[in-house]
């Protein structure tokens, strides 16, 4: 009889040992958790600074084409003032050649020599 009281005091013995390394384990569960939050937190700081960059990059690009384009508009109203100019010239140009013409006329008309 004694014999069977001994194997259930070593079978306890042996379950107090097991729920002491199972608390051991939660505890390490959890920091394992703990730990995989902290990487997915990073992994997504890192996701959003890499969006931000980005962003950032396309409004310079952005901005240099409005740059350019407003250089464009520029020189495209450069010409045309330019061509305004010309316009005006060859007007008058050509009133000039009206005049002389007329005078030229008006002289024969007049026969003076």
């Amino acid at each position: 009889m004694n014999r069977p009281s001994s194997k259930y005091s070593s079978s306890s013995s042996s379950n107090s040992k097991g729920s002491s390394s199972s608390s051991s384990k939660c505890s390490s569960r959890k920091e394992i958790d703990d730990k995989r939050k902290d990487r997915k937190q990073r992994e997504q700081q890192d996701i959003q600074q890499q969006q931000q960059e980005q962003q950032q990059q396309q409004q310079q690009e952005q901005q240099q084409q409005q740059k350019q384009q407003q250089q464009q508009q520029e020189q495209q109203q450069q010409q045309q003032q330019e061509q305004q100019q010309q316009q005006q010239q060859q007007q008058e140009q050509q009133q000039q050649q009206q005049q002389q013409e007329q005078q030229q006329q008006q002289q024969q008309q007049e026969g003076v020599p």
